[in-house]
């Protein structure tokens, strides 16, 4: 009875020794990936976490942030960047201190999952990198730890002027020639120091004086415009007089330029006119 005693006591023990080493169910493993991972300033990127549920979850969260900055981005997510929008199933993204805090929909076991953030760069944050990351957590505070994503590397808001061809007139009792271009800027960053050039090719052509401020002569006239904010418009107008004995065809361009342009190919607008009399100018 004594031994039968010992043994059961020695195997209650084992068994609560067991209890005691079973390892506690680990949460789910995360992805994260991002695209693009090359971001302007005043644009956005998309991190996605993506696993698979092992377990039930109820509450829980994951929270993205930054790390290893440098640059302009050495600070917290929130630091500069906002939140655009998120998909995927979420509950709700929200900026909670120096993290970026999804709420999870409830999760159960062997569900696979993939959520999505959109983040806007601020507009002024200077060149950089910084690391994505996510966290799980369950409703209780637990986790196991950040999983690292793609290095994202932000480059600062720069502008894009693009030239848009109007329209020309001409009236043929003062021999006056007018052509018409907006330059819009489809960049993140304002056009600054911008300039328009005005070429005439070949010369002959046009023979009133340049414009106040310009640089040049009558076919190639160089003059200073205003700034052009991201997303904005500058409407301009090149009048001349057309010479009554400049008889042919000719090329007439309008260019716009500005520091920093990040496409410089689509600047310019570009007609091809033609004189058969002082009377009778037309262009296309």
């Amino acid at each position: 009875m004594r031994l039968r005693s010992l043994l059961s006591a020695l195997a209650l023990a084992g068994g609560l020794i067991v209890a005691i080493a079973a390892p506690a169910s680990a949460h789910p493993t995360l992805t994260v990936t991002a695209s693009p991972t090359t971001v302007p300033a005043a644009t956005t990127t998309t991190i996605t976490i993506s696993g698979t549920s092992n377990g039930n979850y109820s509450g829980a969260r994951i929270d993205v942030s930054a790390t290893g900055g440098t640059g302009g981005t050495t600070g917290t997510l929130p630091s500069f960047t906002s939140i655009s929008s998120f998909s995927g199933g979420l509950t709700s993204a929200t900026e909670v201190g120096s993290v970026d805090r999804l709420a999870l929909p409830n999760l159960t076991n062997g569900q696979a999952f993939s959520y999505d953030l959109t983040v806007t760069v601020d507009s002024a944050t200077a060149a950089g990198t910084f690391t994505s990351r996510a966290q799980f957590y369950t409703s209780g505070g637990s986790t196991t730890g950040a999983v690292n994503g793609p290095v994202i590397t932000v480059t600062p808001a720069a502008p894009d002027l693009s030239a848009i061809k109007l329209s020309y007139g001409y009236k043929a009792l003062t021999q006056t020639l007018n052509f018409n271009a907006w330059a819009s800027n489809i960049g993140t960053g304002t056009a600054t120091n911008v300039t328009l050039t005005k070429t005439v090719s070949p010369s002959g052509l046009l023979t009133s004086a340049i414009g106040a401020g310009c640089t040049g002569g009558a076919d190639n006239e160089t003059c200073p415009q205003s700034d052009v904010p991201a997303g904005g418009l500058l409407s301009t107008t090149f009048p001349r007089t057309v010479n009554l004995l400049a008889l042919g065809n000719y090329t007439v361009t309008m260019t716009f330029a500005t520091p920093g342009d990040t496409d410089p190919t689509n600047n310019s607008a570009t007609w091809t006119c033609t004189v058969l009399t002082g009377l009778i100018v037309t262009c296309t």
